[in-house]
């Protein structure tokens, strides 16, 4: 098979996002459980409400939005909590790389013409900063993920100023927001990004680490599916902990753990151990465009 245009998830599939995630996520709980007087297991409930409110497991300012907390403590208590926690829980995600062989692999299919796009069901602020982190702006020529939630009014002029910098151009990659709602596993998405950059799905294929998220949605849409086993982590305890808190819906919580049992989804292409694996399983051309590029921001 012949394949112009790539399209890769990019947490646990280029970087190890869960395990930034576990890292930073218990830095901040175990350090607000102590300053509060709280235990862990106590705020968690509390995260995981804030959590789904905004739709992502990963908001940064859930102690501010605690309200069993803001009654007993005045705002520069939390200021200055907010300061403790983004140097404690910060630390895993400046510490984020690439997995081996992923530069390379990619620096590689560049080469080769090939076009290289990131599709995240992660928010834009956070991934912006881990694409310039890892230096994967470099690399790929498109991105598209959901634009998520902005900056709150409630933050300080200099906390706010500090946010806006992360929204900096990207060195190559054009970021693309998806419109609301268009998220993983709907192969629409797939389909509809595809589209906007110009490709074909018999010429394009999907890379990623979830059964459910990347491999079904791709077979779905017609697109050829590697699923990056290497990435798997759904039977680790830094998953589980992401359960507790998770903004997903019970539903998906469920339809994922059914895509999980053995025979459940069969992927039509494995990667084991790594991405550079992808180098021998298709003969990889330099895009053509089909159609012209609708690209959105």
């Amino acid at each position: 098979m012949s394949v112009d245009l790539l399209v890769l998830d990019l947490d646990n599939t280029v970087w190890d996002w869960l395990d930034a995630w576990n890292a930073s996520f218990s830095a901040a709980l175990t350090a607000a459980a102590q300053r509060f007087g709280v235990s862990s297991d106590g705020l968690k409930p509390l995260v995981k409400a804030v959590h789904q409110r905004h739709g992502t497991s990963e908001y940064p300012f859930w102690i501010y939005e605690i309200g069993q907390l803001r009654g007993a403590h005045t705002p520069d208590v939390f200021d200055n909590l907010a300061r403790e926690l983004r140097s404690s829980a910060g630390e895993p995600w400046r510490m984020l790389g690439l997995y081996p062989g992923v530069r390379e692999t990619l620096t590689s299919l560049a080469a080769q013409g090939v076009r290289l796009v990131g599709f995240t069901d992660s928010f834009e602020y956070h991934t912006r900063y881990r694409l310039r982190r890892t230096g994967l702006d470099s690399l790929l020529d498109a991105v598209y993920s959901p634009a998520g939630h902005g900056i709150p009014t409630y933050l300080g002029d200099a906390e706010k100023t500090r946010l806006e910098s992360e929204r900096a151009p990207l060195a190559k990659a054009i970021y693309s927001t998806l419109k609301d709602g268009e998220v993983k596993p709907d192969p629409r998405v797939l389909l509809d990004i595809i589209i906007r950059e110009g490709g074909d799905p018999a010429t394009s294929a999907c890379v990623g680490d979830n059964k459910l998220k990347d491999v079904l949605m791709a077979q779905r849409a017609g697109v050829a599916d590697v699923h990056a086993m290497y990435g798997e982590s759904q039977h680790s305890e830094a998953y589980a902990l992401l359960k507790e808190v998770t903004h997903w819906t019970p539903s998906l919580v469920t339809s994922e753990a059914t895509a999980m049992t053995p025979g459940a989804v069969t992927p039509s292409y494995v990667l084991k151990h790594g991405l550079s694996e992808l180098l021998e399983m298709f003969e990889f051309a330099p895009f053509v465009a089909r159609g012209p590029n609708v690209r959105g921001s």
